[in-house]
């Protein structure tokens, strides 16, 4: 696992290790020395540099050249540690993001919260400064498709999900990675694809994710989103953006020295990044092809945006290209009807399910 890694370990104090986000820019948009390049799908030749923590040197990660990136290294709590990583491109084409500093540690509900009024979206005091929300627990896919329709929406307007999936091969080596590092705990890791509108034009973005889940002292159960990273792009740019996603999680890497000087739980989250830092990029890379599946959803979906119609799954004749109202139906003589209402425009309609 790479650019977000939250570790939780059961004992009086929660030792919680988030590297998740500092938006601090960093100092000269990037530094280090170029790297060799790739040949993205769709785009020209990509050339790398190192872009190192400005903060406190802790992790170092390869970014495109000439990309403004920001980032770094934020301290929430002494045991509550963040980082993230936003790259775009210098024609606004793309932006890769790993990480999400806003993203907090969950509790689940149980009968003690519940017994104390606390409710779904409360805040609990977790120890030693550090605040988790209570909400329930969400696996890969689940948080993927949350989380990245609101951090897509950020540059890319209206994002709707098209696709997503669990991960179960990744999470075979990001469980051993814990292992590696001293936690038992399980993750589940998935993805989810989206379409949406990039400044005027078709737009696609890409999210991955793991949860851990563990048990903690007293019982209640605890979890946390342990690794985060996406894009957002032009439709015609996604599968290089993807390459470009897979390519910083490979070559994300904590600074030995400034692992050596932290705590005990922050020097197993280095043994874990170490253990499974290919995990992510190779989940990303193997499971979707952006330049026929993404890239060919997101121009249709805007063509009819543009029209005004939509794709309804019609059980007799299959998908059918409608008016884009609420429900469309389809009546008993074959002929379709579309609403806004639940109601059916006559007894024996069939509603016909919107295909996404």
């Amino acid at each position: 696992m790479t650019q977000s890694i939250r570790v939780t370990l059961a004992a009086t104090a929660i030792a919680a290790l988030s590297l998740a986000a500092c938006s601090k820019p960093a100092a000269n948009g990037q530094a280090g020395q170029q790297g060799g390049g790739f040949m993205g799908m769709g785009g020209p030749a990509v050339q790398w540099t190192t872009f190192t923590d400005p903060n406190e040197h802790s992790f170092s990660v390869e970014v495109p050249v000439g990309w403004q990136v920001q980032g770094g290294l934020r301290r929430l709590t002494t045991q509550d540690v963040r980082s993230e990583i936003v790259a775009r491109s210098p024609d606004g084409s793309m932006e890769v993001f790993l990480g999400d500093q806003s993203v907090p540690n969950f509790v689940m509900p149980n009968q003690m919260t519940e017994f104390a009024g606390m409710r779904e979206g409360s805040p609990y005091q977790i120890g030693y400064g550090n605040v988790a929300i209570i909400a329930r627990y969400a696996p890969g896919d689940v948080f993927a498709r949350t989380w990245g329709a609101n951090r897509i929406s950020r540059v890319c307007g209206g994002p709707r999900q098209i696709a997503g999936a669990p991960l179960p091969q990744a999470d075979q080596a990001i469980d051993f990675g814990y292992q590696q590092g001293g936690v038992q705990a399980s993750t589940r890791s998935g993805e989810a694809k989206f379409d949406c509108s990039w400044q005027g034009a078709p737009g696609a973005g890409y999210a991955f994710a793991t949860t851990l889940a563990a048990q903690v002292q007293g019982g209640a159960g605890m979890w946390q989103a342990s690794s985060m990273s996406g894009f957002a792009s032009r439709a015609d740019h996604a599968q290089q953006a993807a390459d470009i996603l897979a390519h910083m999680n490979a070559t994300f890497q904590l600074d030995q020295n400034w692992s050596q000087r932290q705590s005990g739980a922050v020097m197993n989250a280095s043994r874990i990044v170490a253990a499974t830092q290919e995990a992510v990029s190779q989940s990303i890379k193997s499971s979707f092809d952006y330049k026929n599946a993404v890239h060919d959803r997101a121009m249709e979906h805007w063509a009819q945006a543009t029209r005004g119609t939509a794709t309804f799954n019609d059980p007799v004749n299959g998908p059918r290209e409608l008016e884009n109202t609420e429900h469309q139906w389809r009546l008993r003589d074959g002929r379709t009807v579309g609403t806004n209402t639940s109601t059916p425009p006559e007894p024996g309609a069939t509603e016909l399910q919107r295909a996404h």
